[in-house]
């Protein structure tokens, strides 16, 4: 499998975890169910849902999403670069 991968252009090698997801849209499920998680809490007799909480769940999500979205543009971004030094 690795030799595969490793025989296609540089164009056609994805991040598997990026490949087909939009990692915006992954962090806003991940949003929401950070928030009904922490508000589930509140169903159970030892625990308490806490704003911060789902608030800082939230924010990690949408740092993940961020992150995967500079680095996803900056591969593409060196992909390029590294066709037009190959091909002259």
């Amino acid at each position: 499998m690795k030799q595969a991968v490793a025989k296609l252009p540089l164009e056609r090698r994805k991040i598997i975890a990026t490949h087909d997801a939009r990692p915006l849209a992954v962090a806003g499920v991940a949003m929401i169910l950070a928030g009904l998680m922490e508000a589930l809490q509140g169903f159970t007799a030892d625990r308490i849902p806490d704003l911060p909480t789902a608030l800082s769940g939230a924010a990690g999500a949408l740092a993940g999403a961020l992150t995967a979205t500079l680095l996803t543009a900056l591969l593409k971004r060196g992909e390029k670069s590294l066709g037009r030094i190959s091909r002259g």
